[in-house]
């Protein structure tokens, strides 16, 4: 009874890690789709910048040694993110989500996202001055009213 008990759970065992790896395999797929390794790579250039602008005296080498590790260090980010998607998609979700960006208009929704993103950033930040703007106001009548 015990080897039949055994065997089962050997059995059962080898079927999840079977569907494990196929989403795992899915997800990976998804990830790379999206290009999530170039985003990445994308913000430590940028974050790159950002710190030139702010410690310009520093020489281009510090700045190219940081540069490396942040490129060394994408797969570890990568990794770390593939489980998140692991735990809040279901494979079946996932194939259909990959099936979507292999088609001609996931193709197109992933040349043009970069761009969208850029744009609704900056929109969002024009918003935010408008905003602050208005707070502004508010603020200069209530102490005009004191």
């Amino acid at each position: 009874m015990k080897k039949y008990v055994c065997i089962l759970m050997l059995g059962l065992f080898s079927v999840f890690t079977l569907a494990q790896d196929e989403k795992e395999q899915a997800v990976r797929e998804l990830m790379d789709l999206m290009g999530v390794r170039n985003q990445y790579v994308s913000f430590a250039k940028n974050y790159i910048e950002l710190i030139k602008s702010q410690y310009g005296h520093l020489d281009d080498e510090f700045f190219d040694s940081i540069e490396e590790v942040f490129i060394e260090e994408v797969e570890v980010a990568y990794e770390m993110i593939l489980p998140i998607y692991m735990k809040h998609l279901e494979l079946e979700t996932i194939k259909g989500v990959n099936e979507f960006y292999r088609s001609q208009a996931g193709e197109k929704l992933l040349e043009v996202q970069p761009t969208i993103m850029q744009e609704s950033m900056q929109a969002g930040a024009e918003w935010g001055e408008s905003l602050q703007e208005k707070f502004l106001e508010k603020i200069r009548a209530l102490e005009k009213d004191e």
